[in-house]
């Protein structure tokens, strides 16, 4: 199967997001891409992309998480007691840095791609979906070290994540923005190589623009954004919501 020279683009960015969740220990679904075996699938079973799905054919794979319910595009967190519902707290706050740093244009408010599942009695958040990363396709030529870390249609500035995080302390806010950013600086090595390894596996056959690896690099680790990403967030998560 031969993918959309654009979309292949989309495949490298969730490759990328899904190790770099891994690497800051926020809850992603496992991916994968994978060969699809004769009689490993029901086509029928299939809604979209049938007359593609071929045996032999790659196809990019997220592990299902059983029973996870998919965030509510009207969900807010009203009381103490539903916000205590949930056992990762933190990690909304870390979703939504994470997504200013890789400039994920598609989790927003009305289109949250976030899942929920129930562990220990306690719901756990996921982030899945990062194919329109680093600007999305719109930007595939344009996002460099010194572009925009905006807020705009972003999570950070939903009416879910104000209705959440107003459960937690500004000091508590502003100490996960500090340690997030510190981590970024700190491991700035094992990002690079974490790069490096996912266009190692990436087969010739994709043709990835040339230079993108260099690119996404430079856009991660570029101490202007990095700093621009503290600004804005500080600025955002010291305010008190009321929703």
């Amino acid at each position: 199967m031969s993918f959309n020279k654009l979309e292949i683009h989309c495949l490298v960015y969730e490759i990328v997001c899904s190790r770099l969740l891994q690497h800051f220990e926020i809850p992603t679904p496992e991916i994968a891409i994978a060969t699809l075996n004769k009689d490993s699938y029901d086509v029928k079973s299939l809604k979209r992309n049938r007359r593609k799905a071929l045996p032999g054919s790659q196809c990019f794979a997220s592990k299902e998480i059983i029973d996870a319910d998919l965030l509510r595009d009207t969900e807010i967190i009203n009381r103490k007691k539903e916000f205590n519902k949930y056992s990762n707290k933190q990690d909304l706050i870390r979703i939504a840095l994470f997504d200013l740093w890789v400039d994920n244009k598609d989790r927003k408010e009305g289109n949250y791609n976030l899942l929920t599942h129930l562990e220990n009695d306690r719901k756990k958040i996921y982030a899945f979906d990062h194919a329109f990363t680093f600007g999305g396709l719109e930007e595939l030529n344009i996002f460099n070290p010194n572009s925009e870390v905006s807020p705009y249609k972003k999570l950070i500035t939903s009416i879910f994540f104000k209705s959440f995080v107003k459960h937690l302390t500004k000091a508590e806010r502003l100490y996960i923005v500090k340690e997030f950013v510190s981590r970024i600086k700190d491991s700035e090595p094992e990002i690079k190589d974490i790069i490096e390894d996912v266009f190692k596996q990436i087969p010739a056959e994709w043709q990835v623009q040339a230079g993108l690896k260099e690119r996404i690099i430079g856009f991660l680790l570029s101490p202007i954004r990095i700093q621009k990403l503290n600004l804005e967030a500080v600025n955002i998560l010291k305010k008190t919501f009321k929703i």
